[in-house]
């Protein structure tokens, strides 16, 4: 059962954990305490809105209305919770040597020689409010470049030791993707896995890139070699055509969904004055019946009082 709470009554009731942070990996770790049937309250210093229907819309219209299309431009600037954005950097014309090339003006201070090009958005959701859902595995040969090339530094796990927690995150996620395609790149090694989606089709520019790409020989002239140019596909994290023949492969034992009745507790700010007034809810679902034990004892603390130290 869910019920909508003020910010005062979230604070009068006692949860198992607090998670600061309602992006990727604060929403799945309350997901999966959630499961287990912890009371748990996240924490989010951004706006929300976008979880409904109207604030859905009025992100639409925010991005409509942006002159630049970038990453937070759906999105609506909050002062009291700021992120990075790109707009903030600009180009020195005529840099004289040695000094920097360009300037910064916002969140993020920046004094170096390379700009950090690029943002992150402080909203419920995070970064999956606007990433590109690319998630493309690793190659075996990222976990070992001191072996393989003779620079950097070898991971401390392969490649091999991450194939079930990439299974489990692309079940989280929802990932379409070519399993086939993947394996002949080297970066599924599992011969019956397949992506919890049918692959997204090629565009006509990827068509047409590949195609021109495609089996082209070119020659490095350091190592000496020539190599066969082959396109891949790159796994998304889109909604496509679910896969009939998908199989969850999880790395550990937690459920893969979430119950209705799972327990947890979101708390956005107040809309600042560069955010239009809208609701800013606060869910409360009711812990369910034959939950396991709280790690803390019965009224240990709340949020007010704040966690006690661990039992060693």
């Amino acid at each position: 059962m869910t019920e909508t709470v003020s910010a005062e009554g979230a604070a009068r009731r006692r949860y198992d954990a607090i998670i600061v942070g309602g992006g990727w990996a604060g929403s799945v770790l309350a997901k999966r305490l959630g499961a287990q049937g912890w009371q748990v309250l996240v924490l989010e210093a951004g706006n929300g809105g976008t979880e409904t229907w109207p604030g859905y819309l009025d992100s639409l219209s925010t991005f409509y209305s942006a002159v630049a299309k970038v990453p937070n431009a759906a999105y609506r600037p909050n002062k009291a919770a700021p992120s990075p954005n790109v707009l903030d950097l600009a180009p020195v014309p005529n840099p004289q040597p040695g000094e920097p090339e360009f300037t910064a003006h916002g969140y993020f201070v920046q004094n170096g020689q390379l700009p950090y090009g690029t943002d992150y958005l402080r909203e419920l959701g995070g970064a999956a409010m606007h990433w590109l859902g690319a998630v493309p595995r690793m190659l075996p040969d990222d976990f070992a470049t001191r072996s393989t090339y003779s620079y950097g530094l070898d991971w401390p796990l392969t490649a091999e030791d991450l194939q079930p927690w990439y299974a489990e995150a692309e079940a989280e996620l929802g990932v379409a993707g070519h399993a086939q395609e993947q394996k002949e790149l080297g970066v599924v090694t599992d011969p019956a896995y397949e992506y919890p989606m049918h692959h997204i089709p090629q565009s006509y520019i990827d068509q047409y890139c590949d195609h021109r790409l495609g089996d082209a020989v070119i020659d490095d002239t350091v190592a000496q070699l020539p190599y066969t140019l082959r396109t891949f596909g790159l796994p998304q994290a889109r909604n496509s055509t679910p896969n009939p023949a998908y199989r969850p492969r999880t790395a550990s034992r937690a459920p893969s969904a979430c119950p209705t009745t799972a327990s947890a507790v979101w708390a956005t700010p107040a809309a600042s004055p560069s955010v239009p007034s809208r609701p800013n809810p606060i869910r409360c679902a009711s812990r369910p019946p034959g939950r396991p034990p709280s790690p803390w004892p019965p009224g240990a603390w709340s949020a007010a009082s704040g966690p006690p130290r661990p039992a060693p």
